[in-house]
């Protein structure tokens, strides 16, 4: 889990090879995590819908694994995989974020797997908040992410945190809420990338969160500017890429419609 942070390049060598074990000497509780990694990476790097469709029907025998071995150790991080990168293509995002919020009760509440509670608060949020939950309710929840990864001193997933956290205050009250959280936190929002462990990751996810900021907020050129800024990116994941194309299809059509920008419409093309 931390690989896809600090070296994502070896992420996927890393599931091959716990695939490759598990054909060798057979299934134990971690080949389910081995196998749910190695789908959600071929998930995250598929830009074919076949390809998302068929490694939705193996998550799902995977997770069927997972019930065979009922232990705690290993479903905060199956979980993390499959509803954080996998189910999130073919499930509803709600039904997501509330699995997810499972393994993160699971992974705190054990004492030995905080960091992968703190990963799954990351995709709790995001999930939740593209589902169309409460912001207000979203934010508090976020608050307290943010307040537990403080106590537990965890720098690596704060970054991606604050950037949705200050999405969700942009759109209840334009940032108002913004300026008490990040003291309570020590965390200063424009540095984000720089105390980053992976910069490209953590770009990824502030341009993600400025696009949705734009769009909301009415900004149709900013809104353009990064979606095809987060496009750019090489390791750009597939349901991010989904949800970027969207929003810069419905940012064209609106800008089209309010007669700001016609040629709006053609860059949605070229984005597609």
């Amino acid at each position: 889990c931390i690989s896809y942070f600090s070296r994502s390049n070896m992420l996927p060598f890393a599931c091959c090879r716990m695939a490759h074990l598990t054909l060798e000497h057979g299934v134990c509780q971690y080949s389910v995590l081995g196998l749910a990694s190695y789908c959600g990476c071929l998930c995250q790097a598929a830009k074919q819908a076949s390809v998302i469709r068929e490694m939705g029907r193996v998550g799902k025998v995977i997770m069927n694994l997972l019930k065979r071995f009922d232990s705690s150790a290993i479903m905060p991080s199956v979980y993390h995989v499959y509803y954080g990168f996998i189910a999130v293509h073919t499930a509803p995002l709600h039904v997501c974020a509330d699995n997810l919020r499972i393994g993160f009760k699971v992974a705190i509440s054990s004492g030995k797997y905080a960091y992968v509670a703190f990963l799954n608060s990351i995709h709790i949020v995001r999930t939740a908040l593209l589902s169309g939950q409460n912001l207000s309710t979203l934010l508090k929840e976020t608050d307290y992410y943010l307040q537990v990864m403080t106590q537990f001193r965890n720098k690596i997933t704060m970054p991606y945190l604050s950037a949705y956290r200050e999405t969700i205050s942009l759109l209840i009250d334009k940032g108002e809420s913004l300026g008490s959280q990040n003291k309570m936190a020590g965390h200063d929002g424009n540095a984000m990338t720089s105390n980053a462990v992976n910069a490209e990751r953590c770009n990824e996810t502030i341009y993600f969160n400025h696009v949705l900021q734009s769009f909301w907020l009415g900004h149709s050129q900013r809104c353009n500017y990064y979606s095809k800024k987060i496009l750019e990116i090489q390791s750009l994941g597939s349901h991010n890429r989904l949800m970027i194309l969207f929003y810069a299809a419905l940012n064209a059509v609106r800008a089209k419609n309010n007669n700001k920008n016609g040629s709006k419409l053609a860059t949605a093309k070229i984005l597609y």
